[in-house]
């Protein structure tokens, strides 16, 4: 007889993606009357894990960051989770994220993993064997393609007007790549 755990779902991230798609995806587990613990980290510098929080939870929703360094919470998550038997899953929130090799050993043991389209299925699935692979998009994507401020408010705060040409460059997290992209905007 399975026990009842204090948390159904436990959602955890480092990097802003998947911390935000979590975020969003809270008050849909809570209208659904799921238990949620939302550990993300918003990007922000690492903290403890504690492994009680898992304990508790009969799933766990795993990020997958960009670098296997700022995945370390993820990567305990992940651990722990496949050590001590309980289900798991990832949530790739950019395109071929779940390739990354730094989530290697969790793979098999992984009950599901979230990707961008469909067009991914195919290739997570070898990659994750034994999962059931969902292609259920990004909830943060749709928001990119919202202005929050008109045109002509941006033309204003920059003190320019409608005759003048804007070029955004919107970079990376990676400075020497950001640099590069306006070196090539600006020659």
């Amino acid at each position: 007889m399975k026990t009842q755990k204090s948390i159904d779902v436990c959602l955890i991230g480092h990097d802003i993606q998947p911390s935000m798609a979590f975020t969003a995806l809270v008050p849909e587990f809570a209208s659904r009357g799921k238990r949620v613990l939302l550990a993300v980290m918003n990007g922000k510098e690492y903290a403890e894990l504690e492994p009680s929080v898992i304990r508790a939870s009969d799933y766990v929703l795993i990020g997958m960051s960009s670098s296997e360094a700022w995945s370390k919470i993820e990567i305990e998550a992940a651990k722990f989770t496949m050590d001590n038997e309980i289900q798991y899953g990832f949530y790739s929130d950019i395109f071929y994220g779940y390739r990354r090799k730094w989530f290697t050993p969790f793979r098999s043991k992984a009950s599901h993993v979230f990707v961008l389209n469909q067009a991914e299925v195919n290739d997570a699935k070898n990659l994750f064997p034994n999962a059931l692979v969902i292609p259920s998009g990004n909830p943060t994507h749709a928001g990119y393609f919202t202005f929050q401020v008109s045109r002509s408010e941006v033309e204003e705060r920059l003190n320019i007007g409608p005759q003048n040409y804007v070029v955004l460059v919107s970079g990376t997290k990676f400075l020497d790549i950001t640099t590069a992209m306006i070196q090539a905007v600006v020659h």
